[in-house]
C-alpha cells in the first residue's frame, strides 16, 4: 500500500518505508525490553496487554493526519509485536504436556506464516476500492478478536522466575547458543537478501505479472503446510530437519540463480524453497531454546532480535548486490550461505537434545 499511502500523507515512496522499517527496528528493541520489565506479570495478562497496544497502535494510524503521527503508531505496534512473538511460542508451550510443547509452538508460528501469506492480498483488495486507512481499521478489529479471544481462553500462568538482563546474556556465554545466533543471522540474511527481490526475480525469469501472486501465494501455503508437518517431528529429529531444511534452500536458490530453465522448473524450485522455509524458523526457535531450558523467555527474546536485525541486513545487503552485480549473483551467494550454515549446524547439533527434565520443569511451571 505504499504508493496510495505515500500520496495520500505526502512523502515520497521511499520515504514511506520507513512505516515498515520502523516497526521492524522496534521489535527488535521491544523484545528484549519487553521480557525483562514483564518481572513476575502474570503471561495472561501480559499477553493482554501487548494484544491491546497492537489493537490501539493501527487505531491510530488509521487516524493519523501527518506522516510523522502515523510513525509513532507504528514504532508501538513495532514493540508490541516484539513482545508478543518473544512470550506468545514460550507461553503456549506450558499450556500443555512437554512431549506436545514444540507442536503447540508450531501452531503459533504457523499462525504468524498464516496471517503472512494472508495480509498482502486482503491489503491490495482494500485499497483497491477503499482508502488506505481501511485496510488499518480491519487490522484493528482482528486484534479485536484476538483479544477478546485470549480473554476467554487464557489460563492464568503465574512466572515464578522473572527474565533478567543477565538471562539475556546467557544466550551469548552458551557456545550452543552463540552457535544458533551465529547460524539465525546467516539464515535469515539470506533468505531476506533474496526473498524481497522476489518479484523483480520471478519477471525476468519469464514469468508473468498475472502469474506472479499465484506463485507467491503458492510459496506461502507450502511453507504453512510444511511448518505443521515439521512441529511432529522436530522433537525427535532436530539435527536432521535443520540439515535438509537448510541445503534445500541453499540448494534451490543456487538452481534458481542459472541463467535459464522453463517455467515449470522455476515453480517447482519455488515450492521445495518454501516447503523447507516454513519449518527453517521454527526448527532454529527449538534449537534456541533447547540450549537455554533454564531462560527460555531470555532465549526467545534474543532470538526475536536477532531475527529482525538479519531481517533489515538481508534486505538491505540484498538491494546493493541486486543494483551492483544483479539478482542472480544475489541468489548465487545467498544460496551458498545456505548451504554452508547447513553443513555448520549438521556438526553443531550434534548431540542437542530438544528435551531435558529441566525443560520440562520449565514447560510444566
Amino acid at each position: 500500500m505504499l504508493d496510495v499511502l505515500s500520496e495520500d500523507l505526502d512523502v515520497s515512496e521511499g520515504t514511506a518505508g520507513l512505516l515498515i522499517a520502523l516497526p521492524g527496528l522496534a521489535a527488535c528493541v521491544g523484545a528484549p525490553v519487553v521480557t525483562v520489565l514483564a518481572g513476575r506479570m502474570d503471561r495472561r495478562r501480559l499477553l493482554l496487554l501487548l494484544c491491546t497496544a497492537v489493537l490501539l497502535s493501527n487505531v491510530w494510524v488509521a487516524l493519523s493526519p501527518s506522516f510523522e503521527v502515523a510513525l509513532i503508531g507504528r514504532a508501538v505496534l513495532g514493540a508490541a509485536v516484539g513482545g508478543f512473538w518473544t512470550m506468545g511460542p514460550p507461553t503456549a508451550g506450558r499450556m500443555v504436556l512437554p512431549e506436545f510443547s514444540t507442536r503447540a509452538t508450531s501452531l503459533v508460528v504457523g499462525g504468524i506464516a498464516m496471517a503472512t501469506v494472508a495480509s498482502l492480498p486482503v491489503g491490495n483488495w482494500i485499497v483497491s476500492f477503499a482508502n488506505w486507512r481501511w485496510a488499518f481499521v480491519l487490522t484493528a478489529a482482528f486484534a479485536l478478536i484476538a483479544l477478546l479471544a485470549e480473554f476467554v481462553t487464557l489460563p492464568s500462568m503465574p512466572t515464578l522466575s522473572p527474565v533478567t538482563i543477565a538471562d539475556l546474556g546467557q544466550v551469548f556465554s552458551n557456545p550452543q547458543s552463540r552457535r544458533c545466533v551465529a547460524i539465525t543471522c546467516a539464515v535469515f540474511t539470506a533468505h531476506f537478501a533474496t526473498y524481497s527481490y522476489i518479484t523483480p526475480y520471478l519477471n525476468q525469469s519469464g514469468i508473468s505479472d498475472q502469474a506472479v501472486p499465484t506463485v507467491l501465494l503458492g510459496f506461502g501455503l507450502v511453507g504453512v503446510a510444511s511448518n505443521f508437518v515439521g512441529g511432529w517431528i522436530l522433537d525427535r529429529r532436530l539435527r536432521l530437519v535443520v540439515s535438509v531444511v537448510m541445503l534445500l534452500v541453499g540448494g534451490a536458490l543456487m538452481a534458481l540463480a542459472l541463467p535459464s530453465r522453463p517455467d515449470a522448473v522455476t515453480v517447482l524450485l519455488m515450492a521445495a524453497w518454501g516447503i523447507a522455509w516454513g519449518v527453517l524458523p521454527l526448527s532454529l526457535q527449538v534449537w534456541i531454546l533447547a540450549t537455554a531450558p533454564r531462560a527460555r523467555d531470555g532465549g526467545q527474546a534474543m532470538f526475536v532480535s536477532v531475527l529482525q536485525l538479519s531481517l533489515a541486513a538481508g534486505s538491505a545487503v540484498g538491494g546493493l548486490i541486486v543494483d551492483g552485480p544483479g539478482i542472480r549473483a544475489d541468489f548465487a551467494l545467498s544460496g551458498a550461505i545456505l548451504v554452508i550454515a547447513g553443513a555448520a549446524a549438521t556438526v553443531w547439533l550434534k548431540g542437542v537434545q530438544t528435551r531435558s527434565p529441566a525443560d520440562s520443569a520449565v514447560s510444566a511451571a
